[in-house]
């Protein structure tokens, strides 16, 4: 899903964003390198995994500063539930 989507209208994550010094995308979105640790402080009191997951969802709801509203909004119905499972899942390594 991240690299490969999963044949739905979405697109997969790094056309927008990098992990690490990847070259890979355009960098419309921030670089997700450590997007676990980050996850965890961006509003007190939220957890990493559902600040991520909020923000793959609804991604109006959180926009990281020096970015502005471009991500996908159809997330929450392209993705099933197991797709949104296994993304979380890895975008929670990237600490």
């Amino acid at each position: 899903i991240f690299i490969a989507g999963n044949n739905s209208e979405a697109p997969t994550c790094i056309t927008c964003h990098t992990v690490g010094t990847s070259a890979m995308s355009m960098q419309l979105g921030p670089n997700l390198e450590h997007i676990a640790t980050e996850a965890a402080t961006r509003i007190e009191g939220q957890v990493a995994y559902d600040y991520i997951r909020e923000s793959i969802l609804t991604p109006e709801q959180h926009i990281v500063s020096g970015y502005r509203i471009s991500m996908y909004a159809n997330y929450a119905t392209d993705l099933s539930d197991q797709d949104l499972t296994d993304l979380l899942a890895f975008l929670m390594t990237l600490e």
